[in-house]
Order: structure tokens, then C-alpha cells, then sequence
């Protein structure tokens, strides 16, 4: 039997908390409801706030979620199979909060706007996003290319920007700013030396000598 809380997916098997995607809606889509599998929850974004209707299939169906996870259809009961869905376990009703009773849903419980807020027991607790530093309820930048560059190469320029950052090449070397590689400019109209001279490659550049 699993631990008070939880329910036990036979897929998995493993005891899992099912209000961490099907009872409380974090994004849109269609999830079976773990309580009942001839029920279903929508969920969707309607002014601003994640909302949640319940359906029910109609009498001999019952709800099979797709592999992805987010959608599914009502289907013919002798379809179904012990491993499409959580089987029961003790759960007391209404254990999982709602869009009325969450308060992650309203005003992001409170917490930044780059943080994440999560339910816990009634209460609510802020954790800043990646790319930001702060208690949750104040959330600055981090300036990632404060620090060794920010992991770009040597030869490449590093760019903060709101909550992340990006590298680019310098000019005479190609890449993806975190790998650069030197570019040959005498491969190419001998490197735009005149034509009675010699070309010779450098690193990020290039010379060129009158022979």
C-alpha cells in the first residue's frame, strides 16, 4: 500500500503524488483525473490564470491519456488496460487544491515574476528561476560573464541578458561562441591582399607581405 498522499502507478511502479500534474493544473492540456479514470480534467489559461474544468466519459468509456502525456480520448472500458491508468489508494478527497484554493494561481502566490511558486501544505514557497539570484519574492539577474567569461571561449565576446546570456566569435574566428575556431582569410581572394603579395594566416587574423 502506498504512503498516505500518493497513488501507486503501475506503469512506474512507483508511488507517486498526483497533485504534482493531474489534480492542480501547471500547464494546458487534458489528464486523467487519478481518482477516477472515467474522469478527466482540461486544463487552461483563461484571463491570465490557469483554470480547471472536470468531464466525465459517457457511460462504458473510460479516459486514456495519450504517450505525450497531455491530451487523450474517452474510450470503450474493455480498451483500457491496468497499466493506462493509477489504480486506487487511500487519498483522502480534496487533498489536492484547486485553482480556488492554490495560491500559486493568483498573482504567482506573491513570489517574483521570475520565480517559481510552489504549493506546500496550504502555504507557499518562491524559489527564483535560473539565470536569477534572490529569496523568491525579489529576484535579480545574475551576470553570468562576470565569471570566467561566462564559459564562452577565450575568443569570443559574452553577453548578459535578462536571466541568461550568449557568446559570440570574435571577428577572424567562427563558431558557436562557446567553441571557436580561427578562420583561414587567405583560403578566399588571398585574404584581400593585393595579388602580388603573400598572405599569411594568423590567429583571428591575417598578414600580408609584398613579394
Amino acid at each position: 500500500m502506498c504512503p498516505s498522499g500518493t497513488l501507486f502507478n503501475e506503469v512506474t511502479g512507483a508511488c507517486e503524488d498526483p497533485c504534482t500534474r493531474t489534480m492542480v493544473c501547471y500547464e494546458e492540456g487534458r489528464f486523467p483525473d487519478p481518482l477516477d479514470r472515467r474522469s478527466y480534467y482540461e486544463c487552461l489559461i483563461i484571463g491570465g490564470l490557469m483554470k480547471r474544468a472536470r468531464y466525465q466519459c459517457p457511460h462504458g468509456y473510460v479516459w486514456k491519456a495519450d504517450d505525450a502525456g497531455d491530451g487523450g480520448a474517452c474510450v470503450e472500458d474493455h480498451e483500457m488496460t491496468l497499466h493506462d491508468y493509477f489504480t486506487r489508494c487511500s487519498i483522502p478527497q480534496g487533498m489536492c487544491p484547486d485553482e480556488i484554493s492554490d495560491p500559486c494561481l493568483a498573482n504567482n502566490g506573491g513570489c517574483h515574476a521570475n520565480a517559481d511558486c510552489l504549493t506546500i501544505n496550504g502555504g507557499v514557497s518562491c524559489t527564483c528561476k535560473a539565470g536569477y539570484n534572490g529569496d523568491g519574492y525579489a529576484c535579480t539577474d545574475v551576470d553570468e560573464c562576470a565569471v570566467s567569461n561566462g564559459g564562452c571561449s577565450a575568443v569570443a565576446s559574452c553577453t548578459n541578458t535578462d536571466g541568461s546570456y550568449w557568446c559570440e566569435c570574435l571577428a577572424g574566428y567562427t563558431g558557436d561562441g562557446f567553441a571557436c575556431n580561427d578562420v583561414d582569410e587567405c583560403l578566399v581572394a588571398n585574404g584581400g591582399c593585393d595579388a602580388n603579395a603573400l598572405c599569411s594566416n594568423t590567429a583571428g587574423s591575417r598578414d600580408c607581405t609584398c613579394t
